[in-house]
């Protein structure tokens, strides 16, 4: 296992190498004057000059690269042109309401769509089978933006149940925090909910049908020893799977959420960033989303030796 891993992040290191160099062409390949464009179009010459100097745009790109990597590896991603905030401390600030948003919601997904696909996969053409094929199709079809915005009239307008807006840091507040965090995340996990619903179910139902769960039924085992212990494991390798790729999509809805529900994580500061051209806040916050991203499947690929053994004396042997 410990061979496995290290030959995986000996790949990894140039896949986290083409992300830099992709976010870093991010602010040199906009058009016009990168200064011009971040300073705008009432600028001095003299404010654009130094801003030229101060991001070395006037040296060779290999050698702005050079110096923005190092730069970057040791934590300093610049200063913000609004505040002069050092950026890494902006990030530091917003990048946890982020995370704990996307981990929520794939905590409440998680719980909701497991015992959902191996009951639909039991209990195949049942009336909960349809109830939940139904819901799957229908959270599927439905965009984060309608959700969140028919979420916050249900819950927060009608109901008066959670608030529609705020947030309490975790520290502050853990209650509140959850309380704040709870519509948000269940508006950011119905559409992965509804993703493994459906994929689940359908591997169990392949693996059901495979010799060794008849062999356990023959045996006289327990069908909830047989569900969870002999069919959950290997039905789940998929899951894991399109767990990971779905890191993108969550990031993605959890922009518009962060909008929608002012909740102040990196999704909400790229976007503020962006009208405001603040493109080193911007340059910042897509590189650790891209960092982030790459991380979150190279550990999602590690689990799959300790889901299934198989891959794992598979890949030594070759």
């Amino acid at each position: 296992m410990a061979r496995l891993a290290g030959r995986k992040f000996l790949l990894l290191i140039p896949v986290l190498l083409i992300v830099s160099i992709a976010t870093f062409l991010l602010l040199n390949l906009l058009p016009g004057d990168p200064a011009i464009n971040i300073l705008g179009l009432g600028a001095t010459p003299a404010a654009v000059h130094q801003l030229r100097q101060q991001l070395h745009l006037d040296d060779p790109i290999y050698l702005r690269y050079t110096h923005w990597l190092w730069q970057t590896l040791h934590g300093q991603l610049g200063e913000s042109y609004l505040n002069k905030e050092p950026v890494s401390t902006a990030v530091r600030q917003h990048f946890p309401v982020t995370l704990e948003l996307m981990v929520i919601s794939q905590v409440i997904a998680i719980i909701v769509s497991v015992p959902l696909g191996i009951w639909s996969a039991y209990r195949p053409n049942s009336w909960a089978d349809r109830a939940a094929t139904g819901f799957s199709f229908a959270m599927l079809a439905a965009p984060p933006y309608m959700l969140g915005v028919l979420m916050v009239f249900v819950f927060a307008v009608h109901w008066h149940v959670f608030p529609a807006t705020g947030y309490v840091g975790l520290t502050q507040n853990p209650f509140e925090n959850i309380r704040d965090l709870f519509l948000p995340s269940l508006t950011l996990a119905l559409g992965s909910l509804a993703v493994y619903v459906r994929l689940l179910r359908a591997e169990m139902i392949a693996t059901l049908q495979e010799d060794y769960i008849t062999m356990a039924r023959a045996k006289g085992m327990p069908t909830g020893f047989i569900l969870l212990r002999h069919a959950l494991r290997p039905s789940t390798f998929s899951l894991v799977t399109v767990a990971g790729l779905n890191v993108g999509t969550l990031i993605g809805g959890a922009f518009i959420i962060e909008y929608i529900f002012a909740i102040p994580g990196i999704g909400l500061l790229t976007v503020n960033s962006i009208y405001s051209r603040d493109y080193l806040v911007v340059q910042a916050c897509v590189l650790i989303v891209a960092v982030g991203f790459v991380l979150v499947n190279f550990f999602m690929d590690l689990m799959y030796p300790l889901l299934d053994p198989r891959t794992r004396h598979a890949r030594s042997s070759a």
